[in-house]
């Protein structure tokens, strides 16, 4: 599994930040798949909803939905900023609707004793 997560700005900034574009994303994602081309490629919230859309076009094969990165953000409600911001904020639903638009077939993560609702045996 290879996961291709951009610094993003956060405030205040302790040091300088080396920013990569678009443009060298895709070239690096593409470059991935040919060298490692039966991994899998993840590509987070941090990017925005567009670019996502078309890099599972290029290979990525994981993404992220309706992710939260303050502390705690999946339980209560909180004014934290979080770790960072997230671009695309569509919900689990709207991702796997896209995915099945662009002709995916969406899969969760269906194989952990976590989603069962028997308590696990010690």
């Amino acid at each position: 599994q290879v996961s291709f997560p951009r610094i993003q700005p956060i405030t205040p900034a302790p040091h300088n930040i080396y920013t990569v574009s678009d443009k060298a994303l895709v070239q690096l994602i593409c470059a991935i798949r040919l060298f490692l081309p039966h991994s899998g490629l993840s590509l987070s919230t941090r990017e925005s909803s567009v670019l996502r859309n078309k890099l599972i076009h290029v290979g990525i094969t994981h993404l992220s939905a309706g992710s939260n990165t303050r502390p705690g953000g999946y339980i209560r409600k909180s004014d934290d900023p979080g770790q960072f911001e997230t671009q695309d904020n569509r919900s689990l639903s709207e991702v796997m609707d896209m995915l099945t638009l662009e002709g995916f077939d969406p899969v969760l993560k269906d194989w952990s004793p976590l989603f069962d609702s028997r308590p696990i045996q010690a």
